[in-house]
């Protein structure tokens, strides 16, 4: 983090949480993108009203700790590499990565906006852009009906 903790609840905590406040009032979902590791005010962004966390970076959350802990207060939106497998793993390892960060961050099959980490560069072959959207549930589902057989 770039403040510590303390100081981030003194300075920052109290702002969020009247700006989070004006969403939960309307009974919105408050989504944060916040890079790096935060694990120590996850408690405290939640206590203020956040409900999705973004990015979800396998880099810098263990995911199952992640769901394990918090998953009954937040969703999650991101959980496949930006910056390790989608532009240096083979299709098969990207396959891999999706189906376990499904596992990982939705075990009960909720809770999870499922993509990448963060936005895709152009150092990410099309082939594994296509390899995590094969292995999204119903993907062969989807994609036989879309283009049905003569």
């Amino acid at each position: 983090m770039l403040f510590s903790p303390r100081i981030w609840r003194e300075l920052f905590k109290p702002r969020l949480a009247r700006m989070f406040a004006v969403f939960r009032d309307a009974a919105l979902p408050v989504i944060l993108h916040s890079d790096g590791d935060i694990w120590a005010i996850l408690p405290d962004l939640i206590e203020i009203g956040l409900t999705c966390l973004n990015p979800v970076q396998p880099e810098v959350l263990e995911h199952q700790r992640l769901s394990r802990e918090f998953g009954r207060h937040l969703s999650f939106y991101g959980g496949i590499s930006t910056q390790s497998v989608l532009p240096a793993g083979t299709p098969a390892q990207v396959q891999t990565a999706t189906r376990a960060a499904m596992n990982d961050l939705a075990p009960d099959g909720t809770g999870l906006v499922l993509g990448p980490s963060h936005r895709m560069q152009s150092d990410i072959p099309v082939a594994n852009v296509e390899a995590m959207l094969g292995a999204f549930p119903g993907a062969t589902e989807r994609s036989h009906s879309a283009n049905p057989k003569p």
